[in-house]
């Protein structure tokens, strides 16, 4: 069944929030390496998923775009700089570049959040 344009848009922002209470629950003090980086990477596929609806349907302005963009590739490359943590603790054991990567990824993923939030208010 193929929802109607605003409807998705509040479907993929409702999926949005999910996911972000989802991050928070599981990236508690006890969290994995492996949980935070797949819970990371769903939340933001699944905001990304909601501001490309958003953007398709004509919302966005160009400098929202832009801004969206380039904290998108900022989040990219914590992302990709977690994951090599990650590799080398289960390498080595040592948690500190790992702690490192994951505050960049969690601090990343939080910018990027509170943009499309902002320019694509639920």
């Amino acid at each position: 069944m193929l929802l109607p344009p605003n409807l998705r848009l509040t479907v993929a922002a409702v999926l949005c929030l999910l996911a972000i209470a989802a991050t928070f629950l599981f990236s508690g003090c006890a969290a994995t390496p492996g949980r935070v980086l797949a819970t990371t990477v769903q939340t933001v596929d699944a905001a990304m998923q909601g501001w490309g609806d958003y953007v398709a349907l004509g919302k966005a302005t160009a400098y929202q775009e832009n801004t969206v963009r380039s904290a998108y590739t900022k989040y990219q490359a914590a992302e990709q700089a977690a994951e090599a943590a990650y590799v080398a603790l289960a390498k080595t054991g040592d948690a500190n570049a790992w702690q490192r990567a994951s505050n960049a990824l969690r601090a990343s993923q939080r910018e990027l959040l509170t943009l499309v939030n902002l320019f694509a208010p639920p």
